[in-house]
């Protein structure tokens, strides 16, 4: 018998999307699947469109909360979900068709965490083909020291959620949720948090997901009031998986990537709305920040930024920071 497959969707003002993306999951090769929407307090036409769709295909379960984020509205999905395994979707978001069946199958082959490969949809509805290829094999096993801190370099496969299937016994007995004090980074904690309990990845690169762009409210340009904040708390969980790996040979590109991460914080406060004088002086605040000042210490001595972005960053010189940024 198949295993039931609960497949979460937050949902938030998608009445242009939502219906694209169920449908994409109701067609399923894999038919022993419970399709749970949560709507996060949408007011739009969205929830009409649900109940509307939901008296064609009774298999979906729509529960209403108050505007609260997507983190709450997947730990809602969480608590609700019958299934053995869990697949997060996007509302704005689809899939292909055997993508759930490709996913059990894999995951009740080896018994571990699958994750897939995406293609990306764009307004014109074709599928492009300039997907992130990662610089792993097919098929790999992410087992060994070395290959977890692969993974750690590759940081986009444990950005978000969805592209993974799920062990809904290892999220109900380790009591792991999505982060509801943040709203950046919380799938990449909640991810982290995962890998605890697992003792390797499989990675496929069957594109079985679609990750549509296109939408206005960019995240790239959103300012984050805490952002420093919840850059520091990731660096950490990762530092702390890191420091379990005894032969990491690529530690070095790790750190590098967490000063990355951290340096975002800096050119978050540009989109601040507020005068050039204050974004400034706050983003030289941040860029003072004494963890960042350590990563470009450890770089350094790692001769793994040049001299100049050192410099940069040790006295300061924000502005010409600002200028070479992109090679970091």
């Amino acid at each position: 018998m198949e295993s039931l497959v609960s497949i979460i969707i937050p949902v938030y003002n998608a009445e242009s999307t939502i219906i694209r993306c169920i449908d994409s999951i109701a067609k399923q090769t894999y038919t022993n699947i419970e399709i749970i929407v949560i709507n996060d307090g949408s007011n739009d036409n969205t929830l009409d469109l649900l109940y509307e769709y939901k008296k064609r295909k009774d298999k979906i379960k729509i529960v209403n909360i108050n505007n609260s984020g997507v983190s709450v509205a997947r730990n809602t999905g969480l608590k609700i979900a019958k299934g053995k395994y869990i697949i997060f979707v996007d509302s704005d978001d689809c899939i292909k068709d055997n993508m759930v069946e490709k996913l059990v199958e894999m995951r009740e082959k080896y018994n571990t965490f699958i994750i897939c490969n995406y293609c990306i949809l764009k307004k014109t509805k074709k599928y492009a083909t300039d997907s992130k290829e990662y610089n792993i094999d097919y098929g790999i096993s992410f087992q060994s020291d070395e290959d977890f801190c692969k993974l750690f370099i590759e940081m986009d496969i444990l950005k978000a959620p969805w592209g993974k299937i799920y062990d809904a016994d290892i999220i109900r007995k380790n009591n792991l949720i999505f982060e509801t004090d943040i709203s950046l980074g919380e799938d990449l904690i909640f991810n982290l948090n995962y890998l605890k309990f697992i003792e390797r990845i499989i990675y496929l690169k069957d594109k079985l997901y679609c990750y549509y762009v296109g939408n206005s409210n960019s995240l790239s340009k959103k300012y984050y009031d805490n952002m420093i904040d919840i850059q520091k708390k990731i660096v950490e969980r990762i530092i702390q998986h890191i420091a379990q790996i005894k032969n990491c040979k690529q530690i070095d590109e790790v750190y590098r990537n967490c000063l990355k991460m951290l340096m975002s914080a800096v050119t978050n406060e540009l989109h601040k709305k507020t005068n050039i004088v204050d974004k400034y002086i706050q983003a030289k605040r941040r860029f003072a920040d004494n963890i960042i000042q350590e990563y470009a210490d450890f770089l350094y001595d790692k001769n793994m930024i040049e001299e100049k972005v050192f410099n940069i960053i040790k006295h300061k010189k924000l502005l010409a920071y600002l200028l070479i940024k992109n090679k970091l």
